[in-house]
């Protein structure tokens, strides 16, 4: 092996013109740790400074631990673990949390109208069917604080069902195969009162060829 790669998929496929069979295959690079420095300005939020760090296996093989930080006018801290099923297995979780503070300003004014502290925590479980689709479900919990006390507090608490299947025959222009994803998520927040909320999105794209060389 070159050890180049960390993950190769190959997909035959028979010609309908013949008797030939088309073989496509798919490689990842294996994958590396990182940390990747940036900077930002937009009108809005100014100049941010961006630090990331990205690093594989760390707790487990097959895992990937994200760092993130933001330092400017909004200012933000966060970390991601996620593990992925792979090719052989069934079973997919992460979590995440995030802290984050961001001042709010009126349009046309200078001043600050609000200055807000923002705490978001996730997690996930999801079970594969097969080689092409995972089901799961997430957790989230999310609070808000007004550091000038020109509002109240909100606190929101959801849980959500995703489906996710790919069938893709390839990931850059795909010759056929389905690429779908359905989330409902429903939760609970004490914004404007006590109250219920639910939301549904739903993605779906089917890919089919026209010919040799178009698909549609």
């Amino acid at each position: 092996a070159t050890g180049l790669f960390g993950l190769v998929r190959y997909r035959m496929d028979r010609r309908e013109d013949g008797d030939d069979v088309l073989l496509t295959v798919t490689v990842q690079e294996r994958p590396r740790d990182r940390f990747e420095v940036g900077l930002r300005y937009d009108d809005e939020r100014r100049a941010a400074l961006l630090f990331t760090t990205t690093l594989h296996n760390l707790l487990r093989y097959g895992s990937v631990t994200r760092l993130d930080l933001r330092i400017g006018e909004e200012t933000r801290i966060g970390g991601t673990y996620v593990r992925r099923r792979g090719v052989t297995g069934h079973f997919e979780g992460g979590a995440s949390i995030a802290w984050s503070q961001s001042r709010i300003r009126l349009p046309g004014e200078s001043r600050v109208a609000s200055e807000v502290e923002l705490l978001t925590g996730k997690t996930f479980v999801g079970l594969g069917l097969g080689r092409s689709t995972v089901v799961g479900g997430e957790l989230t919990a999310e609070r808000s604080v007004d550091d000038m006390d020109t509002s109240p507090s909100v606190l929101l608490l959801s849980a959500s069902g995703v489906l996710d299947h790919e069938s893709l025959d390839r990931i850059d222009f795909p010759g056929r195969g389905a690429d779908v994803r359905a989330r409902y998520e429903w939760g609970v927040t004490n914004l404007a009162g006590p109250g219920r909320f639910s939301v549904a999105t739903f993605d779906g794209r089917y890919y089919l060829p026209v010919s040799s060389t178009l698909s549609t």
